[in-house]
């Protein structure tokens, strides 16, 4: 009764989940491995996910149960999560614009969060509008301050103006007194008032009065011509002097840094110094100012750097103790040199000794 026999086996099968995870399942007859070998109907696109033998359904059954969300399979493997299509990706370097601070977001905090947010968003609008209300300010203070560069006019000149405008306001005597005298020179400059040898020749009469005039106005204007262009000059040369000065300072401080460079890669003690050496050189550039010796060149503000390098290096050889001399070795075994495998005990130690 082949037939029975059969049957019997096939009903005495036990499903994949039944199977616990310690038994070992037995291998499958030959009619079994045939049946699960034979394609079902309707599943032939998914034959490379269905389980081949009774083997591999009981370790699908249980890797199934053991499997993680995708979120922690991906995790564990190794693999990034995918970010979604929709968010931008995010330059190097570059700061996300989060926006404003949303009512919603503020709410979601704690209280006392909330009081201290609230507290730096009202101070920030008040700097806000300090910031827009005093652009106007700072454009007028710069084209008061250009127009005065241009004028040639200084801090005293415009103190004065500002006064005289107060007084001509508010107290027109104390301002014709102010002003009479002004009045007096100007008429010098521009030439109305003679000076003493045209008023003696027209007194002679050898000139007319007119004639008089108009040879002390040619005076005055060449006099303001050269005083405008004495001061032009002044001014160049301080323009150039400042340009000298603060081209001077940029090369000197470069000199320094490579002289500073160099005795960082030279010297061991280089971060044991450093701090006592600059307030040196602090020092040296403080009196050097004072007695006007500042250094003019590059050669002369190393100079200064190394001294003052040398001052510190004196004192600390007076604090620290001197360093241990270092023996140098004259011959170091080289990796290629081979020594002979010792035949005993004694050949051994001696090698061990001779090599200590």
């Amino acid at each position: 009764m082949p037939d029975s026999s059969t049957d019997d086996e096939e009903k005495k099968v036990e499903p994949a989940a039944a199977i616990p995870a310690e038994a070992d399942p037995a291998p499958p007859s030959s009619d079994d491995a045939q049946a699960a070998d034979a394609p079902s109907p309707g599943a032939e696109e998914k034959d490379d996910k269905q389980p081949k033998d009774m083997v591999s359904a009981v370790r699908a059954a249980l890797e199934k149960g053991k499997e993680p969300s995708s979120s922690s399979s991906d995790s564990e493997d190794g693999a990034e999560p995918k970010k979604a299509e929709s968010e931008p990706e995010k330059k190097e370097g570059e700061e996300e614009d989060l926006g404003e601070l949303t009512e919603d977001e503020l709410n979601s905090y704690k209280p006392k969060t909330q009081r201290r947010m609230r507290q730096l968003l009202s101070k920030n609008e008040e700097l806000t509008e300090q910031v827009a209300q005093s652009g106007p300010i700072v454009e007028q203070f710069q084209g008061i301050k250009s127009f005065c560069e241009k004028a040639n006019l200084s801090s005293k000149d415009v103190n004065t103006g500002f006064e005289l405008m107060n007084l001509m306001r508010n107290d027109p005597q104390q301002a014709f007194k102010q002003l009479t005298p002004i009045y007096d020179t100007l008429r010098q400059m521009v030439g109305e008032v003679l000076p003493d040898d045209l008023q003696q020749q027209v007194s002679e009469g050898r000139i007319t009065e007119d004639h008089a005039k108009e040879l002390s106005r040619l005076r005055s204007s060449q006099t303001l011509t050269a005083q405008q262009s004495q001061q032009q000059e002044a001014n160049t040369a301080e323009d150039d002097r400042r340009k000298s000065v603060e081209t001077l300072r940029t090369n000197c401080a470069t000199a320094v840094s490579k002289w500073e460079a160099e005795w960082k890669a030279s010297d061991p003690d280089y971060r044991v110094k450093q701090a006592r050496v600059m307030s040196e050189i602090k020092l040296a550039l403080y009196e050097a100012k004072s007695t006007g010796n500042l250094p003019t060149t590059q050669e002369e503000a190393v100079k200064l750097a190394n001294t003052a390098k040398k001052t510190v290096e004196e004192e600390l050889k007076r604090i620290m103790p001197p360093k241990a001399s270092v023996t140098p070795i004259t011959k170091v075994r080289s990796a290629t040199d081979s020594t002979s495998a010792p035949k005993n005990m004694l050949e051994a130690v001696k090698q061990a000794v001779g090599q200590a």
